[in-house]
Parts: structure tokens; sequence; C-alpha cells
């Protein structure tokens, strides 16, 4: 796998609320891909969340795996401190497309079933 490949976890990250299937994107490899940074990114854009994965923690993404309706909720306060996760009141209307999730809560991708 490489930088920017978008990828899914293959099991829970027990220290965050992420979990199995939880979609992310390859922003750094380590140790020539024995692990990964990864960010995983809000439906409204912001970072919840930048984790180091072993390489065995992700897989990467089929075509067409990601559907636009697989997403579940994410609370602002699960946010660690290298993501920035503002309460829906502080985002701007404009930055939530009308065919989003309601506005009041933000959403992260999912595959695999995880995150119901």
């Amino acid at each position: 796998m490489k930088e920017f490949e978008l990828v899914a976890l293959t099991r829970d990250l027990e220290r965050t609320y992420l979990k199995k299937g939880d979609v992310g994107v390859i922003v750094d490899v380590l140790a020539d891909g024995k692990a990964y940074i990864v960010e995983f990114i809000l439906q409204t854009g912001f970072t919840a969340a930048l984790e180091e994965v072993n390489a065995g923690g992700v897989r990467p993404l089929k075509e067409g795996e990601l559907k636009r309706e697989q997403y579940r909720e994410w609370k602002p306060e699960w946010t660690d401190s290298f993501g920035y996760c503002p309460p829906i009141s502080d985002i701007p209307e404009c930055s939530i497309s009308l065919e989003a999730r309601p506005a009041e809560a933000h959403f992260l991708g999912y595959v695999d079933g995880a995150g119901s």
C-alpha cells in the first residue's frame, strides 16, 4: 500500500473509537510498509483521528466497496488531540452537503458492516 491510498481497518483500535471497517487514507508509510499513519476523515471534511496502524491492521478498499450511505456517527469528543472535529454548530452551513446526513452529527465512512 502507498500514500494517499484508501484503506479500511481490519480490526478495532482498542485505544480509540475506531472500529473494524472504518475508512481512512494513508498519509505516511513507515518502516518500508510495516506500518502506516492513517487519517480518518469525517463526511464534513474534518479529521476525526490520525493513527499509526501496523500493516496487518489495514487493507486496501476494493473498487465500489464504499457506498455513499455507509456512515456511522462520530462524536466530536472522540477525536484525539491530533485530529480536529468541531461541534456541528461551529461548522459553516455551506460545508455540509444538502444530501449529507442530518446536520446534528458527524459521520465517518465504513465498510464490512462495521459501526452499526
